[in-house]
């Protein structure tokens, strides 16, 4: 038990000699290797922008009155990245500013958007697109949470929008209720570094 201990001291003692010769030695060739230089490259901070329809104040998407089931309102828009960063997508969050039954689950409003590759011809429902039309959000209840819009813009780029929001043929309160939806489009920021 004792040539244990003793050859243990014996290890660490060359363990510890072989360190300061190389640490002597490390410190030589640091001396010798020793160059420096420097470059600099200007950088700077991006804007990240996004308007609707040319605007970056509130939009009205328009009225839907006295509407009886199977009645529908349809508008186009335009979502532009009027910034000099890249979104990676665009998300619609829409709100009623009550619940009642023009908000509720299958039997409420349902919402459709599309995407047109060129500007939309025409306004509302004479709209035409004379490109290539994208389904976006196929129909669903009006009030959602971050639905992706699929829009990952470059600066400077527009997406064309037609949004389209239907009273069920099987809507069935008749009680006279009314509801303003709220349209909040938050566009999400590239997050790959540019090369």
């Amino acid at each position: 038990m004792l040539l244990t201990v003793s050859l243990s001291r014996k290890i660490a003692a060359s363990v510890a000699l072989l360190a300061a010769v190389a640490g002597i030695a490390a410190a030589g060739t640091s001396a010798a290797l020793r160059h420096s230089t420097s470059a600099s490259r200007p950088v700077s901070a991006g804007t990240f922008e996004l308007r609707l329809n040319g605007s970056d104040t509130n939009q009205t998407i328009g009225e839907m009155t006295t509407s009886a089931p199977g009645d529908s309102i349809t508008r186009t828009m335009s979502v532009e990245n009027s910034g000099t960063l890249a979104f990676a997508d665009v998300l619609l969050t829409t709100e009623g500013s009550s619940s009642n039954a023009l908000t509720a689950a299958r039997s409420g409003l349902q919402m459709v958007v599309d995407r047109c590759s060129v500007a939309w011809t025409g306004t509302d429902a004479a709209a035409t697109c004379g490109g290539t039309v994208t389904a976006v959000i196929a129909s669903t209840d009006v009030v959602g949470s971050n639905r992706s819009l699929s829009l990952a813009l470059s600066p400077s780029a527009t997406a064309h929008l037609r949004i389209k929001l239907t009273l069920p043929s099987g809507y069935d309160d008749n009680t006279g209720v009314s509801n303003a939806t709220r349209f909040t489009f938050d566009a999400l920021q590239r997050t790959t570094p540019a090369q």
